[in-house]
């Protein structure tokens, strides 16, 4: 990443540095989703069962998903938007909009 991250920012064509810019992004992500635990456990998984990475996501993810949603019901926190008191229409604004989210 040190390497490409100068050329990445200063380049609109270079594949490689492009690359490296995506690969940084993917880690900022994951760093702040829950995908970061889908991932930690990946990597062990992918390691017993040498199995391919992407597999292992997608076979973990529900399970993380499932946690995730049992740790808010505890505390309180509704499943879906609508327990917030949100109708459709806004919903879908939003949801048109979040593409143009920069973060």
């Amino acid at each position: 990443m040190a390497r490409h991250l100068p050329a990445s920012v200063a380049s609109q064509t270079n594949a490689d540095a492009k690359t490296a810019m995506a690969s940084l992004h993917a880690g900022l992500a994951f760093s702040n989703a829950i995908l970061r635990a889908v991932h930690a456990m990946t990597h062990q998984l992918g390691g017993v069962l040498d199995m391919p990475h992407g597999a292992a996501n997608a076979i973990l993810l529900p399970y993380v998903i499932e946690l995730v949603m049992q740790l808010a019901a505890d505390v309180g926190i509704p499943h879906r938007l609508a327990g917030l008191g949100l109708s459709e229409e806004p919903i879908q604004h939003l949801a048109r909009n979040a593409p143009q989210d920069a973060c």
